[in-house]
């Protein structure tokens, strides 16, 4: 069988095609060529990812604390006047933290994959925090 010129021109582009398309998706996609983070920022990466855990952790208690203060209030009925305002602006301040700190916490691997943190680095404080990831 004879290929003609314009037949192995056809599959040299084809080919050629799929590479620069694929090159391209991962160019858009954000995938970094190797670890781009110098092992020297490991810490720095690991701390404010801990940091990050802890934050939300800590808004998510207070956001539980709040609301044990309300109910128990409301059981005593004693949930009335300047107290119940308080109460209720201490319980839109803790959800309005949790959810800043939620959203920080959630956003942090994308942020780390795109500078190209190896994900180990940050699977080590999630297994150090106890967290699922």
């Amino acid at each position: 069988m004879r290929v003609n010129a314009n037949e192995r021109w056809t599959v040299l582009g084809t080919a050629l095609l799929g590479l620069l398309l694929s090159l391209a998706l991962s160019i858009l996609l954000g995938f970094p060529a190797s670890a781009d983070v110098p092992e020297s920022q490991k810490g720095e990466w690991q701390k404010r990812y801990a940091d990050l855990i802890t934050s939300a952790r800590d808004s998510e208690q207070r956001v539980h604390e709040s609301n044990a203060a309300y109910n128990k209030a409301k059981q005593r009925g004693r949930l009335r006047g300047a107290y119940k305002v308080t109460i209720m602006e201490n319980i839109q301040t803790a959800e309005a933290d949790h959810s800043r700190d939620q959203q920080a916490l959630d956003a942090f691997p994308e942020e780390a994959r795109q500078a190209g943190v190896p994900p180990g680095w940050l699977r080590e404080v999630e297994d150090r925090l106890g967290v699922g990831g």
